[in-house]
């Protein structure tokens, strides 16, 4: 952190100060396989970038159609190319480091994937290839997600619910908890009052 992202700098400045952290004496060792990952996680961040700035010109106001219409233009433009780049570096990295998982090909014609528990890396690796569609799918609508982030905010709450309450000991019990929840939620994420939506119903 101290090296590539130190306090005061930016996301964009990564790739150049991974450049000069290169260049330092070898006292300071990152060897090829570590310097592969990065670029692959600089990759990944960069896609988050790219929405990131046009979050930023629009002051946050994500709903417009001035904002929808410059993030379409900037996921065609610039994430179609950083996803083409991501992807070609994970699959580089793969035929360079073959070790890190298996492939085998299904009778459907499909590709099936598995780690090896002696790298950590190959897991992630194939949890980037598992979604590869997904991650692309991003460039043909500006209202799709680059994350889960959201989906996942909204079941935070519901989880930590779900252990202070410790009510749920029947299976009648968590489908009323579940049905009440998706309301709730369903309320939240459209602005109406829960109390009152749920004493009108």
């Amino acid at each position: 952190n101290q090296a590539l992202l130190p306090r005061g700098s930016s996301f964009a400045d990564f790739a150049s100060n991974l450049k000069k952290y290169l260049r330092k004496p070898t006292d300071l060792k990152l060897g090829e396989r570590e310097r592969d990952l990065l670029i692959i996680y600089y990759l990944i961040n960069s896609l988050f970038v790219v929405d990131s700035s046009v979050v930023l010109k629009h002051q946050f106001n994500c709903q417009s159609p001035e904002f929808l219409a410059d993030l379409k233009e900037a996921r065609e433009k610039r994430t179609s190319k950083l996803i083409d780049a991501l992807y070609d570096a994970v699959r580089l990295y793969i035929d360079q480091h073959p070790e890190c998982l298996t492939m085998t090909v299904r009778s459907d014609g499909s590709i099936n994937y598995k780690a090896n528990r002696q790298h950590p890396d190959g897991k992630a690796l194939i949890y980037l290839l598992r979604y590869e569609e997904d991650v692309r799918r991003v460039t043909l609508s500006p209202e799709i997600e680059l994350s889960q982030s959201s989906a996942e905010r909204a079941l935070k709450g519901v989880i930590y619910l779900r252990n202070n309450c410790q009510f749920l000991r029947s299976e009648d019990g968590a489908a009323a908890f579940a049905d009440y929840e998706t309301i709730a939620q369903t309320c939240s994420l459209n602005g109406v009052p829960v109390y009152n939506y749920t004493v009108w119903l």
